[in-house]
């Protein structure tokens, strides 16, 4: 199981975390081709069509703006990732500007309590794509709710990167108490972080339940299938916590 030495600034890590645990990453789509996946990601289900040259119409799986690529490389790339044997499951509910619609969030949810059920393995659900906790947010918080009830699958949910007086408890899905909402942190006297060691723009309140390392984070890129990307939020602390969840279910 993971484990830290206290304060003695040790990594111990177990290359075999995660294995026969399939982590559902909700975003933007992934580049499965990448290296870092090492074939361990999966085109699972897209809210999204394209048309091919025939003029018939497929699943869009691309992604388009690297922002699940990224939180995958993080739960499961073989150099930057938590649980390095994981299978990721990329599910597209959202499109390359990082919009999302209810309709889709439902659709996507739906897939994934069907799929968990199908395949029979130990699962995590990880979605670093939120927004505010009211009018449709709070149907998507409710179903995210229940997609954790019927699953018994963790769900890790990025925390808001609205900064100072932003409260993860107005953020959907992380208002939900039975989301893990993550928050961000960094290394403490590098720009942007407080003395606490929180990143200046993360979420925080109640609700939220961990944080995780979210500044500045190393992982797969989407415009390559060997690029390297760092990129800072809360979405990149989210899968952290969706990794060591992958490798506590192995």
């Amino acid at each position: 199981r993971p484990q830290r030495g206290g304060r003695d600034g040790a990594y111990r890590h177990n290359p075999a975390w995660g294995a026969g645990v399939d982590v559902y990453v909700v975003d933007t789509g992934c580049r499965c081709s990448h290296v870092e996946f090492e074939g361990r990601c999966i085109q699972g289900w897209s809210g999204f069509q394209r048309r091919t040259s025939s003029g018939t119409y497929v699943a869009d799986h691309e992604d388009g703006s690297g922002h699940g690529t990224h939180v995958a490389g993080i739960v499961a790339g073989k150099t930057y990732g938590v649980a390095k044997s994981a299978t990721v499951i990329c599910v597209k509910q959202c499109g390359s500007d990082g919009g999302c619609s209810t309709s889709k969030a439902l659709q996507g949810f739906a897939w994934i309590e069907a799929e968990i059920a199908r395949r029979g393995r130990p699962g995590v659900i990880q979605r670093s794509i939120g927004g505010p906790n009211r009018y449709n947010g709070k149907t998507t918080t409710a179903a995210a709710a229940a997609l954790v009830a019927a699953t018994q699958a963790p769900f890790a949910a990025s925390a808001g990167n609205n900064g100072a007086g932003c409260d993860t408890c107005d953020r959907s899905p992380g208002a939900s108490p039975s989301v893990i909402a993550v928050g961000a942190l960094g290394a403490r006297g590098r720009r942007g972080i407080l003395p606490d060691g929180v990143a200046s723009l993360s979420c925080r309140g109640p609700c939220i339940t961990i944080f995780a390392p979210g500044v500045a984070i190393p992982a797969a890129g989407h415009r390559s299938d060997t690029s390297i990307v760092d990129k800072s939020g809360t979405s990149m602390a989210a899968p952290h916590v969706a990794g060591a969840m992958a490798a506590f279910r192995s």
